[in-house]
């Protein structure tokens, strides 16, 4: 009898794994790549938008910020309030993001130039 528990348990155990690493393959994490270099405040409100829609409808897993002087990697992924109120300067550094984007090729890219286009 209690062979049969524990074979039953585990068991179930077993289809659990199974399951969880099933869903998480078909619904692959997110990098997202956002370019806080100088944005105008107007457009800057639009790309923080554009976040917060896939902050909710997505499951964003890393977000990267990164301008021509730094780089910042965030896993969890910041609240979308917290996008918003960044403050961008300096210039966009192409050089760093096709790295990221090699480095990432499945992420996404949040720019201003994306955001403008």
């Amino acid at each position: 009898m209690n062979r049969y528990c524990f074979t039953i348990l585990a068991s179930g155990w077993g289809l659990f794994l199974v399951a969880g690493v099933a869903i998480s393959h078909i619904s692959p994490p997110l990098i997202l790549l956002i370019d806080k270099s100088y944005c105008p405040p107007e457009q800057w409100q639009k790309l923080a938008q554009t976040y917060a829609e896939k902050y909710q409808n997505s499951q964003l897993h890393t977000v990267i910020l990164f301008d021509d002087l730094s780089q910042e990697k965030f896993s969890p992924p910041p609240q979308p309030s917290v996008i918003s109120q960044l403050s961008t300067y300096g210039r966009a550094n192409l050089k760093r993001q096709s790295q990221l984007q090699k480095t990432y090729p499945k992420a996404q890219l949040l720019s201003c130039r994306s955001v403008n286009n």
